[in-house]
């Protein structure tokens, strides 16, 4: 972050009526927005305005406040170095999108690339709008809804989904996501995925706010049971990107909280400690039998399974990317290549895949907006600054194994959040007027 820059002394109005609330709406229907627009595809058809109302809302809101504050703009761009560098990101991939090819799925795919990094810049923008302790609440009680309608669905008939717009299992099409997902094909356990179209979506929605419960100052009854309530929803998810990232974001809580965990385990008594250690050792030796169905997805041995075609296509991406270091074009890695119904390879890595769509020089920007932006949230103070960077190192390695920043409901709600709290670490010395513009 460069502090050498003054802000400005003065900005024009901000909305803090209507702008506030389309981005409340935006937060709390957006992990419902994969049901909704898949239901109302029963009634209206794949309809383009419906599916994009996110995107749409978030660049109407954006507009809003850079035509009635540009200065605060020009500010976050002189003192970011991580906004710095998203502007050249983003202008890259519109060079590389008008360059390309002139296609529904080349212009979906600089959608996909983008819109995250619109809500972080909206988050920037209109952190004096929604308070973080506020939208903090409001994450934590969507994910107990979400969770709550998980179970719900877990215990419905198997075919209800189908009825309202979901494909049957095993299929799984662009805006009609699969009704039922199963651990592996020798392993049918159905894995919870509430409102969100995969499981894997919902497990890593829900890592932010189990991090926002996890690293509370004060622990009460509830926020225990918060903490169990999400923690076991993650795990119902059977998503292996999620397990991962739960557990770096375990590994960093221990670390930083090292010695008051140490002064607990003191504490307990000799049986209690004897009693976790042997309750471990059972249920590693009970998971043993299935170990390679659960966290591989596959039978041992099975060359077709889930996590073996993963690892053939990781090879075969990286060879196109030597072979291309310029880039196949956007929509051609990624689901936004399926809007035009062809069958698209998608690029499970995310790295891997902005390196097909963008070459070597986009993934190379996009990695510096993560090295810069993990620079400013180590600026930050209190319990914020340890959610955000355990939950950023969480879904950035999770991104090694899917496209979670492809995921619009992960991506848009992190980065917004992210946004909203380094606004206000950027921007704290710019007085704002709160006036109604719209």
């Amino acid at each position: 972050m460069n502090q050498n820059s003054t802000p400005p002394k003065a900005i024009s109005p901000i909305n803090k009526g209507y702008t506030r609330k389309a981005l409340l709406l935006l937060l709390c229907l957006l992990p419902f927005s994969p049901f909704l627009i898949t239901f109302l595809g029963t009634f209206v058809g794949q309809n383009i305005i419906i599916n994009s109302w996110k995107e749409i809302l978030l660049f109407i809101v954006f507009m809003v406040l850079c035509l009635k504050s540009p200065k605060t703009f020009i500010h976050l761009a002189r003192r970011s170095r991580a906004v710095q560098i998203i502007i050249a990101y983003v202008l890259f991939l519109g060079v590389v999108l008008f360059m390309g090819r002139k296609d529904l799925a080349s212009g979906a795919g600089f959608v996909f690339a983008v819109r995250f990094l619109l809500a972080f810049m909206v988050g920037l923008m209109a952190w004096k709008l929604i308070a973080v302790a506020d939208t903090t609440k409001k994450l934590i009680y969507i994910a107990i809804i979400i969770c709550l309608i998980g179970f719900v669905v877990l215990l419905l008939p198997n075919q209800l989904l189908t009825h309202v717009g979901y494909d049957a299992p095993g299929m799984d099409t662009l805006n009609n996501p699969a009704s039922i997902h199963y651990v592996s094909e020798g392993l049918n356990i159905e894995r919870m995925m509430s409102t969100f179209k995969s499981p894997n979506s919902l497990g890593l929605y829900l890592l932010l706010p189990l991090a926002l419960v996890l690293f509370a100052k004060k622990k009460s009854s509830l926020t225990r049971a918060l903490l169990a309530l999400f923690t076991f929803s993650v795990i119902s998810t059977f998503s292996r990107s999620a397990f991962i990232g739960l557990l770096f974001i375990a590994v960093y809580y221990t670390v930083e909280q090292r010695s008051v965990l140490l002064v607990r385990i003191k504490k307990l008594s000799v049986r209690s400690r004897l009693a976790v250690v042997v309750s471990s050792l059972l249920l590693l030796v009970a998971l043993v039998p299935v170990s390679s169905r659960l966290l591989f997805h596959q039978e041992s041995g099975n060359d077709n399974g889930s996590t073996s075609v993963r690892i053939t296509q990781y090879q075969k991406d990286i060879k196109n990317i030597v072979a291309h270091p310029s880039g196949n074009g956007l929509g051609t890695a990624s689901l936004a290549g399926r809007v035009n119904g062809k069958g698209v390879v998608v690029s499970e890595n995310y790295y891997l895949q902005i390196g097909r769509e963008s070459g070597i020089i986009g993934l190379v920007l996009f990695l510096g907006i993560l090295i810069y932006l993990y620079k400013d949230l180590k600026t930050l103070n209190g319990t914020t600054r340890s959610v955000l960077i355990a939950s950023f190192f969480a879904l950035s390695i999770a991104s090694l194994f899917i496209p979670v920043w492809a995921d619009e409901v992960v991506a848009i709600t992190w980065w917004l959040f992210a946004g909203l709290v380094l606004g206000k670490q950027l921007g704290a010395s710019v007085s704002t007027n709160t006036e109604e513009v719209l």
